[in-house]
């Protein structure tokens, strides 16, 4: 069992991992407002997340247990798989090497 929860881990920090520069990446290309702007108002959001989620997820397993937080988490993840599918195609990327570059 141990072996599969360490998997399953994996997998998700594997699929989780490039979330991170690509919202940093398209927040930089935003029209209409200055890379620096963007960039900095994203990472104060993470970080602010960074700081509360552990308060927030700790209040709810308390109240209402495991289960709800695992299937809030689960939820939040196919928000964010729909959100990115459906604007993603919005900021198409040529290459890639074009996405880190300006």
């Amino acid at each position: 069992m141990p072996v599969l929860v360490i998997a399953a881990f994996a997998v998700a920090g594997l699929g989780s991992s490039p979330l991170f520069p690509i919202v940093f990446s398209l927040a930089g290309r935003l029209p209409g407002v200055s890379s620096a702007a963007a960039i900095s108002t994203v990472s104060l959001i993470s970080r602010a997340g960074f700081l509360l989620a552990p308060l927030v997820v700790g209040r709810v397993v308390e109240a209402s247990g495991f289960g709800s937080v695992l299937a809030a988490i689960a939820a939040a993840g196919v928000v964010v798989a729909v959100i990115g599918w459906l604007y993603g195609r919005k900021f198409p990327v040529d290459s890639v090497q074009d996405c880190g570059s300006r």
